[in-house]
Parts: C-alpha cells; sequence; structure tokens
C-alpha cells in the first residue's frame, strides 16, 4: 500500500480478517460478524431482553449486547458473504440496520526512536531526527497561550485508543481518577477494586477509565499495552511542572483512557461504539481519536453523534493515506456529524506530510504530525510520525480554550479552533480552514493571521 499507516491487525486466534485493498474497496472486518441495530420498538426492547429468542430471531449467536444503543452483534457463519448475512438480517421488521464489526487501527507511521525537541508546541529551527532544519514559528504558538493558561484539572478529555500508561511520570499526573470509584465504600473496602459499582456509572471499578479490547467482556484495566495512546496523552497533557521529560499542550487536565484498540493496534467496531459510549456516560468534553479504517458504519456515526450531542468536541486523525477525504471518506473523521474536526499533520517547515490525508471540504485544519517527541508505555519517550500525533495537538488546544472558556459549547470551540488557525500554503485547498492550529490566537479570538501569510 502506498499509505505509511500502521496497518496492524486485530489478533484473532481462530478467524483470519480481510486485509485492505489499496484504494479501500474492501474495508476489513471481522468474518462472520455483524453490528445489528434494533428499531425503538417495544416489541425489539423485548426481544432484546432475552438472549435465546433474540438469536432465533436472527439466526445468528449473539455475542454481545449493548443495551445502550439497540444494538447486538452476532456472529454467522463465517462461509456466508456478508452481502448475504446482512440481507438476512434486515430481513427482521424490527431491524433499523445490520453492518459488518468493522475494524480499525490506529494512525501512526513508524518512526525509529531518538529525542528531538518539541518542535510542535515551540518551533526555533532545531532539526528533527531525519536532519530537516525547522522553519522558526511553525508551531501551534502554545508558549504566549500558557501565559493565559496552562489547563484545568475541570476538563476531562478521553483518548480513545490503546488505553494509557496511567504509571508513566509525565502522565500521572494529568490521569482523570473517577471519585466516585476511589476512597473506602460503607463497609471500609477500597472502592477501587471492591468489585462494586459505586459511582452507579454502569462501569465496576472504572478508576482511570475502562477497556473495551474484548467487547463482550470489557475489563476496567486500560493501561496501555501499545505505546499509542500514552504518545497521544503526552502530547495533550504531559505534567509541566515535574521538571523533567516532555510537557504536553496542557501542563494541567484530566485524561480518560477508553481503550479499544489491542496490544498490536487494532480493534473492532462494537469496541469502538462502547469505547466512545463510555467517553460520553464519564461526560469527556474532548474525545481524541488517532485511528481509523473500516468502511462507513452507521452504528459508529451514531455513537459519534451522541457524544456531540451530549457536548463533547470529537477530534478525528484525517488518514496516513495521502488521499482526498472529499473523494475518498476516512471514518470516523468524515462522519458528516456537527463538531467533528478532522486534522491533517504537517512537518516542521509548514509542509503537508506526504502521508496525510487531505480535503478542502472534509478535513478542517492541520497540525504538527511529522517526528513528533512525546510519552510512551513503561516510562518512555520516542518520536513517532501521523496524523496520530497531529490530533491530539488540536484536542489540546481544545482543552485549552475550555480551560479559559468553560462555558463554549462544542460547536463554539469548533468554530474558534478553524477561524484562529495560521494560514499555511501547503494547507491553502486542501483544509476548510487553510490553516495550522494556533492556541494563542484561539484563546485570544485572533482571526488575523487565518488571512494572512
Amino acid at each position: 500500500m502506498r499509505s505509511k499507516m500502521l496497518r496492524l491487525v486485530l489478533s484473532l486466534t481462530t478467524l483470519s480478517v480481510i486485509s485492505l485493498s489499496a484504494n479501500a474497496s474492501v474495508q476489513e472486518s471481522v468474518p462472520g460478524e455483524y453490528v445489528v441495530k434494533f428499531k425503538a420498538h417495544p416489541a425489539a426492547m423485548q426481544l432484546m431482553s432475552s438472549k435465546i429468542q433474540l438469536g432465533q430471531s436472527l439466526h445468528a449467536f449473539i455475542k454481545n449486547r449493548i443495551s445502550s444503543a439497540n444494538i447486538v452483534v452476532v456472529q454467522r457463519a463465517s462461509v456466508e458473504t456478508a452481502e448475504s448475512a446482512i440481507s438476512s438480517l434486515q430481513e427482521n421488521e424490527l431491524v433499523e440496520y445490520a453492518e459488518p464489526n468493522y475494524i480499525y487501527h490506529i494512525s501512526k507511521t513508524p518512526a525509529q526512536a531518538g529525542y528531538i525537541n518539541l518542535w510542535g508546541l515551540h518551533n526555533v529551527g532545531q532539526t528533527d531526527k531525519d536532519g530537516k532544519v525547522g522553519v522558526a514559528g511553525v508551531d501551534i504558538d502554545v508558549e504566549k497561550a500558557w501565559d493565559i493558561t496552562t489547563g484545568s484539572k475541570q476538563v476531562l478529555v478521553a483518548v480513545i485508543d490503546t488505553g494509557i500508561d496511567y504509571t508513566h511520570p509525565d502522565l500521572v499526573q494529568n490521569v482523570w481518577t473517577n471519585p466516585g470509584e476511589t476512597g473506602a465504600d460503607s463497609q471500609g473496602r477500597d472502592k477501587s477494586n471492591n468489585g462494586v459499582d459505586d459511582d452507579q456509572n454502569g462501569y465496576v471499578d472504572d478508576v482511570h477509565g475502562f477497556n473495551f479490547v474484548n467487547a463482550a467482556a470489557p475489563t476496567n484495566n486500560p493501561m496501555d499495552d501499545h505505546g499509542h495512546g500514552s504518545h497521544c496523552s503526552g502530547t495533550i497533557g504531559g505534567f509541566g511542572q515535574n521538571g523533567t521529560g516532555i510537557v504536553g499542550v496542557n501542563w494541567n487536565v484530566k485524561i480518560v483512557a477508553s481503550k479499544f484498540l489491542d496490544a498490536n493496534g487494532g480493534g473492532t467496531l462494537e469496541g469502538a461504539i462502547m469505547a466512545i459510549d463510555y467517553a460520553t456516560k464519564v461526560g469527556a468534553k474532548v474525545m481524541s481519536n488517532s485511528w481509523g479504517g473500516g468502511g462507513f458504519s452507521q452504528a459508529l456515526q451514531d455513537a459519534v453523534a451522541r457524544a456531540t450531542q451530549s457536548g463533547a468536541v470529537f477530534v478525528a486523525a484525517a488518514g496516513n493515506d495521502g488521499t482526498n477525504n472529499d473523494v475518498s471518506p476516512a471514518y470516523p473523521a468524515s462522519f458528516p456529524v456537527e463538531n467533528i474536526i478532522s486534522v491533517a499533520a504537517i512537518d516542521n517547515q509548514g509542509n503537508l506530510a506526504s502521508f496525510s490525508n487531505m480535503g478542502a471540504r472534509t478535513v478542517h485544519l492541520g497540525a504538527p504530525g511529522v517526528n513528533v517527541y512525546s510519552s510512551v508505555k513503561g516510562g518512555g519517550y520516542d518520536t513517532w510520525s501521523g496524523t496520530s500525533m497531529a490530533t491530539p495537538h488540536v484536542s489540546g488546544v481544545a482543552a485549552l480554550l475550555l480551560a479559559k472558556e468553560p462555558n463554549l459549547t462544542n460547536a463554539q470551540v469548533k468554530q474558534r479552533l478553524i477561524s484562529t488557525t495560521r494560514a499555511l500554503p501547503s494547507l491553502s485547498g486542501q483544509t476548510v480552514s487553510g490553516g495550522l492550529i494556533n492556541a494563542y490566537n484561539a484563546l485570544t479570538n485572533n482571526t488575523l493571521e487565518s488571512q494572512t501569510h
């Protein structure tokens, strides 16, 4: 494939997967598995309450039920074609739609380890690990923004990804700790591991987040076993007052881990839906999504819509195929849902990254995404590239803006970020704004630079 995207396939012990074609005409999904959405009808609700009757009605094995969304995940014979299975499932008059259980991947491009200054936050013309000399000022202009605010512990950002190393020295201070699942319960037991849903949010002992890799049996441990989610988290909120390591766009913030991508960087549609719904449930106002793949999914679009209807800004990687999302949509970034912000990647000279997707109508702005240095699992650091790395820069600025103006709606945050970008020639005609995210402009509502350069 011409894409530099790290195409890591979900590990399956007994099932094979369909590989992606160069033009993504065949989308990767779990063979024999389908996501089925039922209509909001009393008969459908009654049917969903009985796993046996549900399976008989759909002529399928019921793998999982996502009751909050009227969704079930079913398994049918893998030798049956997807078209035949979907047609059969949709013949049920109570079914609204059925679609493959798509597989999604992180949007990182591989890069070798090595120290690099955080040029995306403050570019003074330093040389990156590939020997490319940066152009001073091509950054998100966050140092001036920090004179206004360095973030707030009242802002909750969900990193929907491979999890977070919540013991990392640069992350531990800013990882969310659920107050309803900590301390002692009425019997004197530690609420963090007493096996009780103390805060009654539907998730037992979700201290730092939840893990939906095994969507049929999710767990309360969202520890990052890949590194990708921790890298994104460091850009959003690496702790800025410990004198070591890296600093994020926010020195102070709360980051919740909503994990659905596994140690290989792959995850399923059902896991993605549950991870987004969890982030919505706990009240995240910014959701950072550095992943993509699969075809159009109505179920995933509905989950994103629920998130934005709850007031969240949904920031998503545009993709690393080097293609035009106006012509060939990349999901979830291309869903026609209000308050999605789709992010392209630039290098330290202000050029659109060779791997980055673009789209004058569907990709909103650019952010640093080449040779970005940040935290990874195990307390380490690494330099990675991809629209995955660009996305958390935007998520971070959204959180910084909400720290200063907590009453802004998600629509106002999106409009502010787009209208206050710094214009870049490489992004003109390639993104909606034609510009690079700018933290200081966003906090001061300065739209002048979007008209210049």
